[in-house]
């Protein structure tokens, strides 16, 4: 095989050879799944902050027409869906990425700095980004001459061979002080972390994020790390339950890189999850016949979430209670829940706030740890009462209320403890609850 490394291949002339067809895909080297926009962009993206680009693979193929003239052309070997991307983005496809306003994609460095290409098609950039792309030049490798189709197929399986990091191994690497925290709460390689424990969960009912087994023991450790991480600051933050998905551990990821890993809510996640260890390892003999079951994601989230509260109320001592909450744990029926709770996915804020009420009603209620009112739901004279203190405003985003579509809101909420009193409730839009995260107090 003949191969000529070429440096003087500009972008332009590559997209127009793929609109003339002298640049062209071979169906049999493509992998069959299309870049996503996103994808698309951050290519975009990644060429106007002057990234280095991958090098793309091209043969050269020469067919005879019945005239006998040879035309020449080149099969892309790989690149195809990165030379898709700058084609329609040049035919203005679609917009670029606005990472002041999706700061969950980017480190606070890159959100922070200049992007005069943000949110903008081809068209609308200024003239010198365009000349920018017009004069940009593509890494190429061109390969002239080979024995057999069979070299070119053994080239593109090599190509293909380097392992895609994950998602998760992409928010270890990101600048910032969570990522190296979570490392040394949940470990990394040979590397033990504090709480091995978050490694040994059972998955099932979980999709892993990327595909294959990973030869890192605590991989999966360090995103369930991360997804406790996100329901202890949001909780802590009044925002009750968080969706723990992909986007949104990026976004911790992201936005957290000033976190201190030696700070007060650092040594307050730790006591919780240490709390939440205690459970599930240390009094696993509360499980029926004192055998030990794996504990999934969905239980876990519903314990932490739990332990958060109690660990936060002055009255109760958590310490003491322990061996209660495992008994209420380990004794609970969570096929019922399953079979109780409207399915949905395992990393949404209404799966998670789900689990977490039905524990805490159904378990940790009836185990008298924690007291909840008897009467969950406001009478009518209370509601009136509520109703005439707010104003006619929403209590949550202060704009006007119609009475008719109010809902009445329990300020601390009824499962964590919260009074059904006048003095407890406020009016609320029932949009304004969904949001807050912890579904309807009351069906207005």
């Amino acid at each position: 095989m003949k191969l000529q490394l070429r440096h003087e291949l500009p972008l332009t002339n590559v997209v127009e050879g793929w609109k003339r067809r002298s640049i062209r895909p071979n169906p049999e080297y493509q992998r069959g799944r299309a870049w996503s926009l996103d994808q698309r962009r951050l290519l975009i993206d990644s060429a106007l902050r002057g990234y280095p680009l991958p090098r793309f693979y091209f043969s050269v193929e020469q067919a005879h027409d019945p005239l006998g003239n040879v035309a020449t052309s080149l099969d892309v070997i790989d690149g195809v869906q990165r030379i898709i991307a700058f084609a329609e983005y040049l035919d203005d496809g679609f917009e670029l990425f606005d990472p002041s306003k999706e700061r969950g994609r980017f480190p606070r460095a890159v959100a922070d700095a200049p992007a005069p290409w943000a949110g903008l098609r081809y068209s609308k950039l200024p003239p010198e980004l365009r000349q920018q792309l017009a004069d940009l030049v593509l890494p190429v490798v061109v390969i002239e001459a080979f024995d057999s189709s069979d070299e070119l197929r053994d080239l593109f399986i090599r190509l293909q061979a380097g392992t895609a990091l994950t998602r998760q191994q992409i928010r270890d690497a990101w600048p910032g002080t969570m990522s190296e925290y979570v490392v040394r709460v949940a470990g990394k390689l040979d590397r033990r972390g504090r709480f091995p424990f978050l490694s040994a969960l059972d998955r099932r009912g979980s999709r892993r994020e990327d595909g294959d087994e990973l030869d890192d023991l605590y991989h999966d450790g360090r995103q369930t790390a991360a997804q406790l991480m996100r329901l202890f600051l949001d909780r802590k933050r009044g925002l009750n339950v968080a969706a723990v998905n992909a986007r949104a551990l990026d976004d911790l990821y992201h936005t957290e890189v000033d976190f201190d890993p030696q700070g007060e809510l650092a040594r307050e996640f730790e006591r919780v999850v240490e709390l939440a260890e205690r459970v599930v390892v240390q009094h696993a003999e509360y499980t029926e016949g004192g055998t030990k079951r794996k504990v999934t994601k969905l239980q876990l989230f519903a314990l932490f979430l739990a332990l958060i509260d109690l660990a936060s109320d002055l009255d109760v001592r958590v310490d003491r209670e322990i061996g209660r909450i495992a008994r209420a744990f380990w004794g609970a029926d969570w096929q019922l829940a399953a079979g109780e709770i409207r399915p949905g996915k395992s990393t949404s804020r209404a799966t998670i706030a789900s689990y977490y009420q039905w524990f805490v009603s159904a378990r940790l209620a009836g185990a008298g740890v924690v007291k909840l009112d008897s009467r969950r739901t406001f009478n009518e004279s209370e509601r009136r009462s509520i109703l005439a203190a707010s104003g006619g405003l929403c209590q949550l985003c202060q704009t006007a209320l119609d009475p008719d579509d109010a809902e009445i809101d329990h300020i601390v909420p009824w499962i964590r403890g919260g009074k059904t009193t006048v003095e407890n409730g406020r009016a609320v839009h029932w949009t304004c609850n969904r949001r807050r995260g912890e579904g309807r107090d009351e069906a207005a």
